[in-house]
């Protein structure tokens, strides 16, 4: 149950953020294609390792790639935007 706590609140708090904050991240694009080649590299090398700092740090990068999508998304859907 803690760990649905604690999406809720990343949830919560990135919707918010989206909503008031006076940056546009809607053309953030690059980092997110940064973030997502990175997770690609560190899940082939997480398939032959057995480290937990990597297997932290795949995490880590996954919580920032979904909170910069959930930013995006929400400026995009508040301000009619497109792709």
């Amino acid at each position: 149950m803690g760990n649905l706590n604690n999406i809720v609140v990343i949830v919560i708090a990135c919707t918010i953020y989206a909503a008031t904050t006076e940056s546009d991240f809607t053309t953030s694009y690059g980092i997110i294609i940064v973030l997502s080649v990175a997770m690609l590299v560190l899940f082939i090398v997480t398939l032959f390792t057995n480290s937990p700092f990597i297997h932290n740090l795949y995490c880590c990068i996954g919580v920032m790639l979904f909170g910069m999508y959930l930013v995006i998304d929400t400026q995009m859907i508040m301000g009619g935007k497109t792709i």
